[in-house]
């Protein structure tokens, strides 16, 4: 009852507005006046009657009155009683009750009785009395016998019920909470936006699909409307990694709370689903109870295609560098690295020497360098063939790879001739390490035969200015003991005797 009270407010109003519209036409003299109309009917039968009584007088004819009045009365059903008085009171003739509806004490004309003199040789004769029917009936509500204040009443008793019942029809829906009730202007306002609108009542039906909507799904505007919007074909999007747990519509409403940004995918065809980015508020009434949802859906599909273009390009460009990364690293490999063996290349192996020995110039830390040569790799390649020679050389870099450091270096001097960096390992500590390297060679067999291998250490603080020098002693020191009987180890600036150069352990000074 409280959401009419508004619609009857507004017809009381416009019935209120009518009427005094009606009164300012009354004031103007635009609405004919019954009422005067009647006084003046009245008058003019008082004055006609008085003329004709005035004549049956004057010729002497009073008898004929008491025919003609009482058929004139007759005639007007207006009046209720009649009567000739002559001058000294005497009534001659009357019509109807007339003692008892005539005021004496009314002395002027009214609109319910009227006195008319008849005058003879110039001498008031007598008075033609006439009673009429009251014009405004008595009492309080006596007024409501007036035919202008019956149309007052008329026009705002029925216009009060006219305009209820026609805003009822235009707006009482909307009073009422029902967001079914949209008027085509609002209709035609959502139809300008170029986002997709829709209204929703408390039941998730759509109550208003706008043409942007329309145009989203593929259908009508009109043949959307009643359909319940959680049923529409609503997928996971592909850019989410799970649908999310409640459509925004119902959250909305369900909290009473505005979503933003939920996006979602709706399946439209059978190639792929339109991206749309949904907001959502709530409708509530006078009470502040939600009563449906407005929901605005923006079309990202265009803009999708965009990133998922971008994310295939960008995936493609991962892939490419990554690639590239790979063949630089194959191309750095080639580069240092011996293709036979896997040590370090000559080049790579000099680089690393001259960055090892500035370092321990620098910083006052021991520098180690030995140079090995396999033994007899050239009678090896000679009997056994290059295939077996090259498997020798693998393995003679496999082993000393296996047993130096990881901060060792191993490179490819030569053909049979292997270089070791030894950093932070003065020419003792050297010597050592390259006795354990010949001693896991001796040890090992490859192609059925024993590969030995001698060894010339040389060391930083040895007289040597510069890389190459250091080099040079070690290789000095290699060709002695290659000379003296080979499978040794032999340091520069030391002279072993014969025992040590033709057994297994270290030589000594």
């Amino acid at each position: 009852m409280r959401h009419l009270f508004p619609l009857f407010r507004l017809s009381i109003g416009f019935a209120s507005l009518s009427v005094g519209i009606l009164c300012l036409a009354f004031v103007f003299g635009l609405v004919p006046d019954r009422d005067q109309a009647v006084l003046q009917g009245r008058k003019s039968l008082s004055e006609a009657l008085a003329i004709h009584c005035t004549a049956a007088v004057q010729q002497k004819e009073v008898d004929t009155l008491k025919e003609t009045v009482p058929e004139i009365v007759r005639r007007n059903p207006d009046v209720l009683s009649a009567a000739l008085r002559a001058a000294d009171g005497n009534i001659l003739v009357e019509v109807g009750e007339h003692q008892a509806h005539w005021d004496a004490a009314q002395t002027g004309p009214s609109e319910a009785q009227m006195a008319v003199p008849i005058a003879l040789k110039d001498r008031r004769w007598g008075t033609v009395e006439l009673r009429f029917r009251p014009l405004f009936g008595q009492g309080a509500l006596g007024f409501l016998n007036s035919p202008a204040y019956r149309l007052l009443a008329f026009v705002g008793l029925v216009g009060t019920l006219v305009y209820f019942g026609y805003l009822w029809r235009v707006l009482g829906k909307l009073v009422t909470g029902d967001v079914g009730a949209v008027p085509k202007r609002i209709r035609a306002t959502m139809d300008t936006l170029s986002e997709g609108v829709l209204i929703l009542d408390k039941d998730h039906h759509i109550a208003l699909a706008n043409d942007a909507f329309a145009r989203i799904v593929g259908q009508p505007a009109e043949k959307l409307e009643g359909l319940n919007a959680s049923t529409l074909p609503w997928v996971r999007p592909q850019t989410a990694e799970e649908a999310p747990a409640a459509y925004p519509w119902e959250k909305s409403l369900k909290d009473a709370g505005n979503q933003k940004g939920v996006v979602l995918g709706l399946q439209t065809d059978g190639v792929r689903p339109r991206t749309l980015s949904i907001n959502s508020m709530p409708i509530v009434n006078q009470q502040g109870q939600p009563r449906g949802v407005l929901a605005t859906f923006d079309n990202l599909t265009a803009i999708e295609k965009k990133n998922s273009h971008l994310r295939k390009l960008m995936r493609g460009l991962k892939q490419s560098r990554a690639e590239i990364r790979g063949k630089n690293r194959r191309l750095k490999q080639l580069a240092n690295e011996d293709p036979l063996t896997g040590c370090l290349n000559r080049r790579a192996f000099f680089a690393e020497l001259e960055k090892h020995w500035q370092a321990a110039l620098r910083y006052g830390y021991p520098l180690s360098c030995a140079i090995l040569d396999v033994d007899q790799l050239a009678t090896i390649n000679e009997h056994d063939g290059e295939r077996v020679g090259d498997e020798v050389l693998r393995h003679v870099a496999a082993t000393l790879k296996a047993t130096l450091r990881p901060s060792d270096r191993v490179g490819r001097y030569g053909g049979d001739e292997f270089c070791i960096l030894l950093p932070h390992l003065d020419l003792d500590e050297a010597g050592r390490a390259a006795e354990r390297c010949r001693q896991q060679l001796a040890a090992s067999l490859v192609a059925g035969r024993t590969v030995t291998a001698s060894f010339g250490v040389a060391a930083v603080g040895s007289g040597a200015e510069e890389p190459a020098v250091l080099l040079e002693q070690a290789n000095q020191t290699l060709a002695t003991a290659k000379r003296d009987g080979r499978n040794a180890v032999l340091c520069f600036g030391r002279s072993p005797d014969r025992a040590t150069r033709k057994g297994l352990s270290l030589s000594r000074p």
